[in-house]
Formats: C-alpha cells, structure tokens, sequence
C-alpha cells in the first residue's frame, strides 16, 4: 500500500464529505422559510455524493479494522498526516450529523403541520358534505319532462 495514495483518496474523501456539508447546510436554509426547490435539489445532490463516497469506501477496503499505517514502517510525517486527514473526515462527520439533526427536526414540524391542514380540510368537507342535498336526477335526455 502506497502512502500518497492512500493520503490522496482521503483527501478527496474529505472534498466530498465538505462538498456534502455545505450541501446540507443549503437545505437547512431552505426548510426555514420552506422552499421546496432547494430541499429537492440539496437531496438529489447529496445522494449523489453518497454514492460517490460509498464508492470511495469500497476501493479503499483496507481501511476498515485497525488503521494500516499503524504496523507499516512509513516516514512519521505520513503517518501524522494520514491520522489529520481522518481526524478532519471525523470532525466533518459530526458537523452532518449535526446539521442532519437540526434538518430532521425542522422537517418533523413541517410535517405535523402539514398533518394538521390535510385534518382541518378533511373535517371541512366532511362537514359541507353534510349540509349538500340530495342531487336531482336530470333527465338522460333534453326533450324529456317529469
């Protein structure tokens, strides 16, 4: 396993991990004052970026379990700037959870909301249904009289 490779791909791990940040940060401010376009497109972006991480992911299997460069003799410098890459991946990690939890929240209370309106209209017409009359049978033909 080549050091600058490895450094390279978590470098662009954390590319896209901040691309994904401020794409989520985009889509709390959309929720605020609800703006449907913005949270559609923020979620059709960010899914994007999942994939492409989760690619990421898989061609870098051998990151899972114990770090590599803990038993491989490597220069300290690429040991320290491996472990700052990862700690900087994790630090980002935290502020999406974060920011994902605030989304959620905001969410939750669009939807009750939501919920509420669709009761309040249903109740509506339950209500106006009750005061309609029976509809008069209209003659199939025009010519035709009672």
């Amino acid at each position: 396993m080549d050091p600058s490779d490895l450094l390279q791909s978590l470098r662009k791990k954390l590319k896209l991990l901040r691309e994904m940040l401020s794409v989520s940060e985009a889509m709390n401010t959309g929720l605020h004052p609800f703006q449907m376009g913005r949270v559609t497109d923020g979620l059709t972006k960010r899914q994007e970026l999942m994939s492409r991480i989760d690619q990421m992911d898989k061609d870098m299997k051998y990151l899972q379990g114990d770090p590599p460069w803990s038993t491989l003799n490597w220069p300290v410098g690429w040991k320290d700037e491996i472990r700052l890459c990862c700690q900087s991946i994790e630090e980002v990690l935290h502020q999406m959870k974060t920011m994902d939890d605030e989304c959620y929240k905001q969410i939750s209370v669009l939807r009750d909301d939501v919920k509420t309106e669709i009761q309040l209209a249903l109740q509506g017409m339950l209500t106006v249904r009750g005061y309609q009359g029976k509809s008069a049978n209209t003659p199939k033909c025009l010519d035709v009289e009672r």
